[in-house]
């Protein structure tokens, strides 16, 4: 019964932390039972005076559910105020938030300065493998502010192509090419690109 209590208020909180810009002072849903009360929770102090921790979310469906996740565990188990900000739809994103640019999702001008101070201190979900160079671009640019990688959240995942089977079949069955494997693309050989999108679509 407490677990299904538990994932109820869990779906809840994902629902309105997906539709609602948290702003600071909002209140979340209470999802434990045993949860630090509100008046109780501590703000991280600095010299802009207190604040809560930042967490941003990153946006894409297991982006929202860990950041929730986090948020849940910060503020009723450890009893810390917290924020939500973003949604972000790039890992990049959430390094540029991190590092405290003042518009971490725009990619022409991600507000970085000097003197920026950071108001987002975690960002859970990312696919950091595929960007270390803009890892190290902003450790080089701004180390005063550089992110911090502190490890995996014990899970790995791994991106790749999809193609529907479907079509797999077609290109197999009309010239005998098996998309599933890169090394049948050669055009030297046969045609691939037509099993798919071009890159204007």
């Amino acid at each position: 019964r407490g677990s299904y209590r538990n994932l109820v208020c869990l779906v809840g909180v994902l629902i309105i932390s997906r539709t609602l810009q948290h702003a600071h002072g909002t209140s979340y849903p209470q999802c434990l039972p045993d949860a630090v009360p509100e008046s109780e929770r501590k703000s991280l102090v600095g010299e802009q005076g207190l604040y809560p921790i930042g967490i941003w979310v990153n946006g894409w469906p297991a982006g929202y559910v860990t950041a929730a996740v986090v948020r849940i565990l910060l503020a009723e188990k450890i009893g810390f105020n917290t924020v939500e900000r973003g949604p972000g739809p790039s890992t990049v994103d959430g390094f540029y938030a991190l590092t405290g640019c003042a518009t971490p999702t725009n990619v022409q001008d991600r507000g970085c300065s000097a003197s920026m101070t950071t108001q987002n201190h975690i960002s859970v979900e990312g696919w950091t493998e595929a960007y270390a160079s803009t890892w190290a671009a902003i450790e080089r640019d701004y180390p005063q502010n550089a992110p911090q990688n502190l490890g995996n959240m014990g899970y790995l995942g791994k991106t790749s192509m999809y193609l529907p089977s479907n079509i797999q079949q077609a290109a197999y069955n009309e010239e005998g090419l098996i998309l599933e494997f890169y090394r049948g693309f050669n055009v030297s050989w046969t045609s691939a690109a037509k099993y798919f999108d071009p890159p204007s679509s």
